[in-house]
């Protein structure tokens, strides 16, 4: 199971602008009432925008909460958490069975 994170940057400066988003960042469903999963970003993904410009990234992710229904098309929010359970080459089922290894 492959999960995504579609993602809009935009860059209203006069500058080039270099945009981090760390493996294992965390991002919640906007609605908590919603039945859908959180994700984590699976790597680091870097992205450069130019003055002006605005770029759609697509991120790797793992969904959090497996109880929950899968967030197509879900708004989204990032958060300050990082989930760190596992490696970036980890699978979808290596996430749920450390999930499950913690409770």
């Amino acid at each position: 199971m492959r999960f995504h994170l579609r993602i809009t940057l935009r860059n209203s400066g006069s500058s080039p602008r270099r945009t981090v988003i760390a493996g294992g960042t965390a991002f919640e469903v906007a609605d908590p009432f919603a039945g859908t999963q959180n994700l984590a970003t699976t790597a680091p993904q870097v992205v450069v925008l130019q003055p002006g410009s605005t770029q759609v990234v697509i991120v790797d992710s793992w969904c959090l909460n497996e109880p929950l229904a899968p967030p197509y098309g879900t708004a989204m929010r990032a958060t300050a958490f990082r989930y760190v359970g596992v490696g970036a080459g980890a699978s979808q089922d290596d996430v749920w069975d450390d999930l499950r290894r913690r409770r």
